[in-house]
């Protein structure tokens, strides 16, 4: 309940948190701050809150009993519970090689290993720690491998709940998938343009290609399927004359043949 009274249902709760993410990535934290109060709704748990803070803090120590505690209802949560771990695991190792070799040695050991990806990942990391054999090329050469402490947090979100921890730029990727099937619904949509969310999408009938631009002449039957390349600069067409045809588009944008695929024992 708000503070002002109002009930909310399953969908406005979300929408409320959604819009806290967003106002938060943003850089209006005030705004956010207010709507969290104003709905009595937060946008994640103290104990989330914590975790997070941990982590990007590398307060390791305080890591894992928090961890322990976020999972304490969830289900498979043992499975959960080693896939995170080997994520920590992993970027307290990286957090270490920078300071020590030796210590990172020591917690690469520690990490627990369950599939064959995991030993994989602890192979790379060991040959790495052998084949450098002065400390300065270790320290060099293991940096980029390390993944900074948010893409480590990104890495965890995949695993847990979005009850739990809502995953990054939520509502920017809601407004991503909202305009491709807007874009996907339009029947005369040919361009790929931004076009905004404020009204529904739609394109005119004038705005699809309606003028003969080229007539190509290769075939001798009814052209079955044909299929442009990415760039745009060649296409294939097959037929059933049993022929297949790859056209180029030539910078004057004449569209000539240049192969011409036989074999075929039937129409393609």
């Amino acid at each position: 309940m708000s503070s002002a009274g109002v009930h909310f249902n399953a969908e406005q709760l979300e929408a409320v948190k959604l819009i806290q993410q967003y106002l938060q990535d943003l850089g209006l934290q005030s705004s956010a701050s207010t709507l969290a109060s104003e709905s009595g709704i937060p946008l994640e748990s103290v104990e989330i809150t914590a975790f997070r803070h941990a982590v990007l803090q590398a307060s390791w120590n305080e890591v894992y009993p928090l961890l322990d505690r976020l999972l304490r209802s969830s289900q498979n949560s043992t499975t959960m519970r080693q896939d995170i771990d080997i994520v920590l695991g992993e970027q307290e190792f990286c957090d270490l090689l920078h300071l020590s070799p030796y210590l990172a040695i020591r917690r690469l050991r520690d990490i627990p290993v369950g599939r064959s990806k995991d030993y994989d990942w602890k192979r790379k990391l060991s040959s790495s720690l052998i084949v450098h054999s002065s400390e300065l090329d270790l320290m060099s050469t293991a940096e980029p491998t390390c993944a900074n402490r948010k893409t480590c947090l990104s890495r965890i979100q995949e695993y847990l709940s979005p009850a739990i921890m809502l995953p990054p730029n939520r509502l920017e990727a809601l407004f991503s998938h909202a305009r491709k099937h807007q874009q996907d619904s339009c029947p005369f949509h040919t361009r790929d343009q931004r076009f905004s969310l404020l009204k529904d999408h739609s394109c005119t009938r004038a705005a699809f290609p309606s003028k003969t631009d080229a007539v190509l002449h290769g075939h001798t039957d009814e052209v079955w399927n044909l299929q442009w390349n990415h760039a745009g600069t060649k296409l294939a067409t097959a037929s059933a004359d049993k022929l297949v045809l790859i056209w180029k588009v030539l910078p004057s944008q004449e569209i000539t043949i240049e192969h011409v695929l036989r074999g075929h024992s039937s129409g393609v």
